[in-house]
């Protein structure tokens, strides 16, 4: 497989499965909950079951599966977005190393650069996750919840990552991303 192809198909495989093990609770309650040390407990058993998928679908030799495993992997475990070693360190990296992975974060934050109704469907659906999960969440801590994730976290990670976009989707996504924080 050339290397390209390569690279295109793990970024889609990582975008597939990604949330393959979100059940609608947070890494945060599945930690205190479970007694799971891990940093990512989701993002980690998203890892471990795709991972498994892949050599019967792919045929992957055994090398192959060496040099494939481990970027596939990281592409997964960068989304989980409260991991804060994780971002320091794509931070760190060469931007050609790390391209694939920034995509896949703001792929998976996404909905925060689109209309504000878009972006309304999508916080209405997490704050119902969340309640169902017995996270307690109020409506008005999950919009001051979002509010600084908004402008703390998207924010910062937008600025960082505009470079990987021509201008004119770079200032979409921003206004956007300040429209929606505006509404909240």
């Amino acid at each position: 497989m050339t290397r390209r192809l390569c690279l295109t198909f793990l970024g889609l495989a990582g975008a597939l499965f990604h949330d393959l093990e979100h059940d609608g609770c947070s890494n945060k309650l599945h930690r205190e909950v479970d007694g799971n040390t891990s940093t990512s407990p989701l993002e980690s058993k998203s890892v471990a079951l795709s991972i498994l998928l892949f050599p019967s679908f792919l045929r992957l030799k055994p090398l192959d599966q060496a040099l494939f495993s481990p970027l596939f992997s990281s592409l997964i475990l960068c989304t989980d977005i409260g991991n804060k070693l994780q971002t320091d360190h794509l931070k760190t990296q060469k931007e050609t190393e790390t391209y694939l992975h920034y995509c896949m974060r703001l792929g998976d934050i996404g909905c925060v650069f689109q209309d504000h109704a878009t972006y309304e469907v999508w916080s209405r659906a997490l704050f119902d996750e969340n309640t169902k999960a017995g996270e307690g969440v109020t409506a008005e801590a999950m919009r001051e919840s979002q509010r600084s994730f908004l402008t703390n976290y998207v924010r910062q990670e937008l600025n960082h990552n505009l470079k990987l976009f021509d201008g004119a989707a770079a200032a979409e996504y921003a206004s956007c991303l300040e429209k929606n924080i505006a509404m909240l």
